[in-house]
C-alpha cells in the first residue's frame, strides 16, 4: 500500500501508531567484519583484523579459529568482559604459496546462541608471483649504491639489478629506473626512458 507517512498529510482523521515486536538482546557472537589485503606478494606477510561483537555473554570465553580449507592455521581465546563487547583480534599470515587463497575465521562459545549464521565469515587473499624489476644504474662505484641496494632488496616484492652500462638496458623491461651520479653518456638512455614512460 501507500507509505502512511506521507499519507498522513493529506487524510482528514489523525493516525496513531504503537510499536510493537520483542527487544530482548539475545546471546549472540559475530564477526562483523575482516580487514585484510586483497593480494600479497609471495613471500610476504600479510595482516587480517577480525571485529567481533559479543552480547550478554559477559564473563565467556570465545574461541576464534582461522583455517585453509581444512587446516587449522591459529586458534584464540577471547575473554568475555562485558554484555556488550566488541574486540579486534589480529593475524599476520605468510603468502608461501601462489594463487588464490580462501581463509575461513569462525568464533564459538560454550553458551547457546539463536542464531549462528554470523559467527563465520570467508575471505580471499590472492598471492602474486610478480615482482617489480628496479635497475641501479651508476658508471662508478660508490658507497651510496650498497646503501641503496640494501633498503630495496629488504623488501621481496623488488628485484634489483646494478649495471654500469645504459647501453645494455632496455628501459621496459623495469619498472624503476635509478641513476646514480649523471653523466652526459647517459642523455640517450634517458629520453628513452621518457619515451617508454618508465620513472
Amino acid at each position: 500500500g501507500r507509505n502512511p507517512l506521507y499519507n498522513s498529510k493529506i487524510l482528514t482523521f489523525p493516525i496513531y501508531t504503537i510499536p510493537f515486536g520483542d527487544t530482548t538482546v539475545l546471546k549472540d557472537l559475530a564477526i562483523l567484519k575482516t580487514d585484510h589485503n586483497n593480494s600479497s606478494y609471495l613471500g610476504n606477510v600479510f595482516p587480517v583484523s577480525v571485529s567481533l561483537l559479543a552480547k550478554k555473554l559477559q564473563g565467556q570465553e570465545a574461541i576464534m579459529t582461522l583455517r585453509e580449507g581444512s587446516e587449522l592455521l591459529a586458534e584464540k581465546r577471547i575473554r568475555i568482559n562485558s554484555d556488550n563487547e566488541l574486540a579486534t583480534v589480529n593475524y599476520t599470515l605468510n603468502a608461501e604459496k601462489k594463487g588464490l587463497h580462501r581463509y575461513t575465521i569462525s568464533v564459538n562459545c560454550n553458551e547457546k546462541e539463536i542464531n549462528n549464521a554470523n559467527n563465520s565469515r570467508d575471505f580471499v587473499v590472492e598471492v602474486i608471483d610478480q615482482r617489480s624489476k628496479i635497475l641501479l644504474l651508476s658508471e662508478s662505484p660508490h658507497p651510496d649504491l650498497q646503501a641503496l641496494r640494501s633498503v630495496i632488496e629488504i623488501n621481496p616484492a623488488y628485484e634489483l639489478k646494478l649495471s654500469s652500462t645504459a647501453e645494455s638496458e632496455l628501459p621496459e623491461a623495469f619498472s624503476l629506473i635509478i641513476i646514480h651520479s649523471y653523466s652526459s653518456k647517459q642523455t640517450n638512455f634517458i629520453n628513452q626512458c621518457k619515451k617508454k614512460n618508465v620513472p
